[in-house]
């Protein structure tokens, strides 16, 4: 998983990917109560995510609780360490059905938020709907469930077709999962009949009109549609660069 942690920071790097979702998240807290709540984020990865929204939520809930999963190893080691002296933060190396299976009792019906935020690509499709039940047992009646997953509908995802088209039957699904996007969660819910709100998270990134820079994105555009990076740099250099040159502005490449 070292690939995918790092291919993750230079996601965050072009993205400032926390950032956006950090705002999201003090949107969405207004509409939970004020004081102690509790928060469980799921696949945290290195905690740097979660580190944010506890910053940007502790004036409001200066006594907020947070339980914080991470299943790969060394993205837990680097997790831990963050939160080591951090007394309001639990962390565990567990995936989520093996979380629920050791604290879900406990905590039924006492989370305020439960945050999946680009986890649900790892979680076979069979396994969605026994996730969002485990979900509903340990959220509150007026708590929230916050799953966060790509929109197909970005100028970014559109050089998903001439990716498709260079790579073709070499592609394959690699540790990161299957390319799913938000239009795939909403037609689960809607056929399981899920009630449901869309919001979409405004995410514009800006790439440095340099080699290296160029570089990196190849990298980073593996990381977005699970490709591996190496097949992005031999195969889609040039085509990634004349369909860059439509966002080229002053020194920077920029999408919206």
């Amino acid at each position: 998983m070292e690939d995918y942690y790092s291919e993750f920071q230079n996601f965050d790097n072009f993205a400032k990917h926390t950032d956006s979702i950090v705002s999201s998240i003090k949107e969405l807290d207004k509409e939970l109560r004020e004081g102690g709540i509790s928060l469980v984020d799921v696949g945290a990865n290195d905690g740097l995510l979660t580190q944010k929204i506890l910053q940007s939520l502790a004036s409001r809930h200066p006594n907020i609780r947070v339980y914080v999963l991470e299943p790969d190893q060394a993205s837990y080691s680097r997790l831990k360490k963050r939160f080591e002296r951090d007394g309001k933060v639990q962390t565990d190396n567990l995936g989520f059905q093996e979380w629920i299976e050791s604290y879900g009792a406990h905590l039924e019906g006492t989370v305020d938020l439960l945050l999946n935020s680009h986890t649900f690509y790892h979680f076979p499709r069979d396994d969605w709907q026994r996730i969002i039940n485990d979900g509903y047992k340990i959220i509150r009646s007026d708590g929230r469930h916050a799953i966060i997953i790509d929109s197909e509908k970005t100028s970014v995802n559109q050089l998903k077709q001439t990716l498709d088209k260079l790579i073709g039957k070499e592609r394959k699904t690699t540790a990161y999962g299957d390319v799913l996007f938000g239009r795939d969660l909403k037609e689960f819910f809607d056929s399981n009949g899920i009630r449901h709100e869309h919001r979409v998270i405004n995410q514009p990134i800006v790439i440095p009109a340099n080699e290296d820079s160029l570089q990196n994105f190849g990298r980073v555009l593996g990381f977005i549609f699970r490709y591996n990076p190496r097949d992005i740099l031999r195969y889609g250099s040039e085509p990634v660069q004349e369909f860059m040159k439509q966002y080229l502005s002053g020194e920077n490449y920029s999408f919206p």
